[in-house]
């Protein structure tokens, strides 16, 4: 019989990048699943790719701006977020297992993916994510807007 390993120290607890490794597993597998979908429908690997870095450019401007409205909320109907994510099959679903909800707003209503908050496991994910996918960690420090990037690791490293 194996033994089950012991827990951590609560010092290493304390400053693991997640307080909950439930809530990132879950979150791995969510966007895992995303991914698997968008990566079937690729017409290529580098179609793949950009849409991978968009996620990452989406999610990267989200953690290292995590006070700033602007970047929260996603127009569905954003030709750029269509083109390279937002029309694929796990697009949407990406965002969405990272915490974004789909809503209406306006009249006429407009389709919007919005952020309530960042999550540590959030944070976890998308720097494991960084790591997975070629140029990921520059995508993620690529603001989608014209408002400068924060040098690397940013309020959190």
């Amino acid at each position: 019989a194996r033994a089950s390993p012991s827990p951590p120290p609560p010092a290493a607890a304390a400053s693991s990048a997640s307080a909950s490794p439930e809530l990132s597993d879950s979150l791995v597998g969510r966007v895992k699943a995303a991914l698997v979908m968008i990566k079937g429908s690729a017409s290529s690997d580098q179609d793949f790719l950009l849409s991978c870095r968009t996620l990452l450019q989406f999610v990267g401007n989200v953690v290292n701006h995590p006070t700033d409205p602007k970047y929260r909320k996603i127009r569905k109907g954003n030709s750029t977020f269509r083109n390279r994510l937002g029309s694929k099959p796990g697009g949407c679903e990406s965002l969405i297992a990272f915490g974004f909800k789909e809503v209406s707003e306006g009249m006429p209503p407009e389709e919007y993916l919005v952020l309530d908050d960042v999550s540590p496991e959030m944070v976890r994910v998308k720097e494991l994510l960084e790591a997975a996918v070629p140029g990921g960690a520059a995508a993620a420090q690529m603001p989608i807007s014209s408002s400068p990037a924060p040098p690397a690791g940013g309020m959190f490293g």
